[in-house]
């Protein structure tokens, strides 16, 4: 009663569209979830997908595949900025949970490891924590495959990435993450984590260490692509 009652005063609001959520909605109401970007058609329907073309002479990859779309001011840019800037870190979980679902329904769940791309320490204890773990998290639990976020380390405080040039954005993530512990990765077939990809230096820099490191096969998930 007392949830009901407080709900009635300050009412969830749907993170894209602002209107108050129902009680059976999380974070997205039912209209906003529906008209989400999803980006299936293109990660699944051909190989190598516009995603995947982004890697290639960059980094040895098996697959690499995105949830959403993302547009500027569009629903997964409001989403993102939630996750990341408004402390809504549970909705990586469950956009996270979609996207696992739909990894396996396409038959692209047969890894043995995930791992985020890792913050920064300063950054992550300004923000709180890192995005990209709570999707881990969500991808988790819906193809039951184990994820850590405590193996790849990011050794350099770069600047954030909006705003660079693709120059810029190469030059900005060179050399600065690193690997802790080998074990774990030898020989897996690892799925590596990330939020967003714009032109893939972030992803191409962190793999290039775990494909230095001894993995089977290195496979990429982004919750969103931006277009």
């Amino acid at each position: 009663m007392l949830a009901e009652f407080l709900n009635l005063i300050f009412p969830d609001l749907c993170v894209v569209c602002k209107r108050g959520l129902l009680t059976s909605e999380k974070y997205l109401c039912t209209n906003c979830r529906i008209r989400l970007p999803n980006a299936a058609s293109e990660m699944y329907l051909e190989f190598p997908n516009p995603l995947e073309l982004r890697f290639i002479g960059h980094l040895k990859i098996k697959r690499a595949f995105a949830f959403l779309k993302f547009h500027k001011s569009g629903s997964a840019q409001k989403i993102l900025h939630g996750l990341k800037y408004q402390g809504m870190s549970e909705i990586g979980v469950l956009l996270g949970m979609w996207f696992g679902l739909e990894l396996k329904e396409s038959g692209n769940a047969n890894y043995d490891l995930i791992l985020p791309v890792p913050l920064h320490y300063t950054r992550r204890r300004k923000r709180g924590y890192n995005q990209s773990e709570y999707i881990c998290e969500g991808i988790s639990r819906s193809i039951d495959v184990k994820w850590i976020g405590c193996e790849l380390s990011r050794e350099v405080a770069t600047k954030t990435q909006t705003g660079f040039e693709r120059s810029q954005r190469w030059k900005n993530v060179e050399d600065v993450f690193r690997l802790r512990n080998t074990i774990e990765i030898k020989d897996k077939r690892v799925l590596l984590v990330d939020d967003v990809v714009t032109t893939g230096a972030t992803l191409i820099s962190c793999g290039s260490v775990l494909e230095k490191s001894g993995v089977r096969s290195l496979s990429l998930a982004c919750l969103a692509m931006a277009q």
